[in-house]
């Protein structure tokens, strides 16, 4: 785990708030560092873990996604790559599988389940390799309490191509979905692979139709800038990572929506960051607070919203690490004042994963203990993906073995009051 003075800085302030102990760190850039107590009113407790049922391979926790009682897991590895979701539904006694999807007549390889997303009554599913990529719109009958799929979208604008990897993230907010191909070349025949990132609305060219309302690049005409790798929404605010910009050094970009326009607000770029971190390879926002992991380097940057001007105030690392090569940052997920962090190569050579957790307060981010498998079982790379609505985090072990094939599980892990056990 790299320390760089450039990042972190200790001094060491002890404030006695009894009946609790608080440290925390100084940074350069801004009073914020991580917090470290481990005698707190609340913590994070683990709860029902799901696995898909089925016997052979699936990446089932590829993606995941949860709000109120839904959650969607995708698994783009069932049945030779063609991919499948399942949506699992919180009752009186906890978590359970509910429904699973596969798109009719899908192509090997087309990896449906890479994303996943959930807002209110609706539901998206992205198979990025499903010819030039596509996006399945699902709904829930709420008589029934059914999801079903209503409507496909697939690439506008020139002839899609199997290499733009449209679909490969995907945000649902409310009514709008964001959908980023990464891999999109802006000039045809060329294989600069900028990125794009398409919106499109519910009743945009009709009710349920689903059109697209507008595209977002970053106007860098950058060779493998990946633009879009990431997204992450925040009511008007759209927040886009750029791992490959600059040699992997990486960038992310800040957009706001007016009307049906997204205009380009800032850069939002690291301190320290260097060819190779992979800096937006995952990103959230969520009220006047913005994180971009730069994975390759096991660093998140935190930036806030300032008087007029998005300022960098801490870079967020963790002393429980296994080594260099964890990818703490992997994948992230920040709502409220609650941050989860996936490391899914924790416990290198074995990849047996982690996830982190903290909490922000008027003095910094509190670090929570963290959690891997105690478990013989390698390369299970939990924290693959990771969702938070609320205080329930879904967390993604695609490798987890059950039933002596790998293939996959979920967990879910509910922020409580400790005598609540």
């Amino acid at each position: 785990m790299k320390k760089s003075s450039t990042i972190f800085k200790y001094t060491t302030v002890i404030f006695i708030l009894l009946p609790v102990i608080i440290v925390f760190s100084c940074k350069d850039l801004g009073l914020l560092g991580v917090i470290e107590n481990r005698a707190l009113e609340y913590e994070w407790k683990k709860g029902d873990v799901i696995y898909t049922g089925d016997i052979l391979d699936e990446n089932f926790g590829r993606s995941v996604a949860v709000e109120g009682n839904w959650a969607i897991v995708g698994a783009n590895q069932h049945s030779s790559w063609r991919g499948a979701i399942y949506f699992l539904y919180k009752g009186s006694g906890g978590w359970v599988r509910k429904t699973k999807h596969t798109i009719s007549g899908g192509s090997i390889g087309a990896q449906f389940g890479s994303a996943v997303s959930i807002s209110g009554n609706y539901a998206a599913a992205s198979a990025p390799y499903e010819g030039g990529g596509s996006v399945y719109i699902y709904k829930l009958d709420t008589s029934s309490n059914t999801w079903s799929q209503i409507h496909e979208i697939t690439k506008p604008g020139d002839a899609p191509e199997s290499g733009d990897d449209f679909g490969y993230s995907i945000f649902l907010n409310n009514t709008t979905i964001y959908i980023s191909a990464p891999s999109d070349n802006h000039t045809n025949g060329s294989n600069n692979f900028e990125g794009t990132i398409f919106i499109h609305g519910k009743d945009t060219g009709g009710t349920d139709s689903w059109g697209m309302i507008n595209s977002i690049t970053s106007g860098n005409i950058s060779n493998a800038e990946k633009f879009g790798s990431s997204i992450s929404v925040y009511r008007d605010y759209v927040l886009a990572g750029a791992p490959g910009a600059s040699s992997d050094t990486g960038s992310s970009y800040l957009y706001e929506r007016a009307g049906n326009n997204w205009n380009f607000v800032t850069a939002l770029v690291g301190t320290g960051i260097s060819p190779g971190d992979e800096y937006g390879n995952a990103c959230a926002i969520s009220g006047d607070t913005a994180l971009i992991a730069a994975f390759k380097d096991n660093i998140i940057y935190v930036f806030e919203y300032n008087k007029g001007s998005w300022i960098e105030k801490a870079a967020i690392q963790t002393e429980d690490y296994y080594d260099d090569t964890d990818l703490f940052g992997s994948s992230l997920a920040f709502s409220g004042n609650l941050l989860i962090v996936g490391a899914r190569d924790y416990g290198e050579p074995d990849d047996i994963g982690a996830v982190y957790f903290f909490r922000k307060t008027t003095y910094g981010w509190l670090e929570f203990p963290f959690y891997t498998n105690n478990t013989t079982s390698n390369h299970d790379y939990l924290g693959y993906h990771v969702a938070l609505d609320d205080n329930t985090a879904l967390v993604g072990a695609i490798n987890k073995e059950n039933y002596t094939n790998y293939t996959g599980s979920v967990y879910f892990f509910n922020y409580v009051r400790k005598e609540e056990k």
